[in-house]
């Protein structure tokens, strides 16, 4: 009997240290990162996710979206919540890429932190930095990216200047006036014509939808102020009526509100909204229409879109932070920087946001402007 006892306690000591050599022991997860995009009935940044997968691999690259439901604000959060908890619960995600940061997503990545302290989180473009809980998303996202409005300001006027613009007209929509950083950038793009002596003139409508007005106002406008006026507008639905209306005047035309190789350019070329397609064959599609209506040099744009730019060069930077090739704590700007020029190929710069209200600078949250391309 002792000896059967004891046959015993040598077969438990075995599979103890069995269980404890490598051979035995669990398998590290597969690291992979997540891409959450809105689905593909809303925007363009579905589309984004499929060259990452191509570089890195489907097994490397997990790609999540969010329910297209915005109508109830509770179920929106708990979706938003569903979402990132899946992630949450594979242990291989070691980064979640959000673009474009919906509203309602911070209550799940804050979830997600109770747990899962390890995941890098980058937010891309946020809509809730209109309702100023700047400081709630920083708490929360490793990173926060998006376009420098208030700086695009300044730019866009510099860029007009140099395209020979003597008057600027400025296109906004009332509501979104309201709005301080866009009230802001007026002000900042008013004093920038000042010093640069071209004269600015302020328009505002009240619908978005009724860009026809542009056909009648933009040839007056022109017929006033000459062909070297230079022509903005702050809404999305303005820009295909500016743009065509700036072709069959002569005039200039700096940049979409959200700049673009295909914002506006694809309802005036194509005559149809594009959400996916190779920025450079587009670029040359556009070139050629503007060197059909002799408009070369009058028109200029950021040579890429800036949410393709977020997906593929923070995939990018999430794989180079996991393995070792950036730094595991904070953001180093210079390596971000390179990967977004080699990927728009110009300058890009990168600065940190100042909350407006209180002045404080907040060093994960970076703002975005590159240079321009020239048609």
């Amino acid at each position: 009997m002792p000896k059967l006892k004891w046959g015993f306690v040598l077969v438990f000591i075995v599979l103890i240290l069995t269980s404890c050599t490598p051979e035995g022991a669990r398998p590290e997860p597969e690291i992979k990162i997540a891409i959450i995009t809105s689905d593909e009935s809303w925007g363009g940044q579905w589309h984004t996710v499929q060259p990452v997968i191509d570089k890195f691999g489907a097994d490397k690259v997990i790609h999540a979206t969010w329910p297209s439901s915005w109508q109830d604000p509770e179920q929106m959060i708990a979706e938003r919540i569903e979402v990132v908890d899946k992630l949450g619960e594979d242990l291989g995600v070691k980064a979640i890429i959000v673009n474009p940061a919906v509203p309602g997503i911070n209550a799940a990545f804050e979830k997600l932190r109770e747990t899962r302290k390890d995941i890098f989180v980058v937010y891309c473009q946020p809509h809730d930095i209109h309702y100023g809980i700047e400081h709630e998303l920083a708490q929360t996202a490793d990173l926060i990216i998006a376009r420098d409005e208030l700086g695009m300001g300044s730019a866009m006027v510099e860029q007009a200047h140099k395209l020979g613009a003597k008057t600027f007209v400025h296109y906004s929509i009332e509501s979104q006036m309201m709005i301080p950083i866009f009230f802001e950038r007026r002000a900042l793009i008013s004093q920038k014509c000042d010093d640069l002596g071209i004269e600015f003139v302020d328009h505002t409508t009240l619908d978005p939808r009724a860009g026809e007005f542009l056909t009648r106002v933009i040839p007056r406008m022109v017929e006033e102020y000459g062909k070297d006026t230079a022509f903005f507008g702050t809404h999305c639905e303005l820009q295909p009526w500016i743009i065509e209306e700036v072709v069959n005047t002569g005039a200039i035309y700096p940049q979409p509100c959200c700049p673009s190789p295909f914002h506006g350019f694809d309802r005036v070329v194509f005559d149809t909204v594009i959400r996916d397609g190779n920025a450079q064959d587009f670029i040359d599609s556009t070139r050629t229409y503007l060197a059909e209506h002799d408009m070369l040099g009058r028109f200029s744009n950021w040579p890429v879109q800036d949410y393709y730019m977020y997906t593929y060069t923070l995939a990018e930077y999430a794989f180079m932070r996991i393995n070792g090739q950036a730094p595991a704590e904070g953001i180093d700007i210079d390596i971000l920087k390179q990967l977004m020029a080699d990927y728009a190929g110009v300058d890009v710069d990168l600065n940190h946001y100042v909350a407006p209200e209180t002045g404080t600078t907040y060093e994960n949250y970076l703002l975005l402007k590159m240079g321009y391309l020239i048609y």
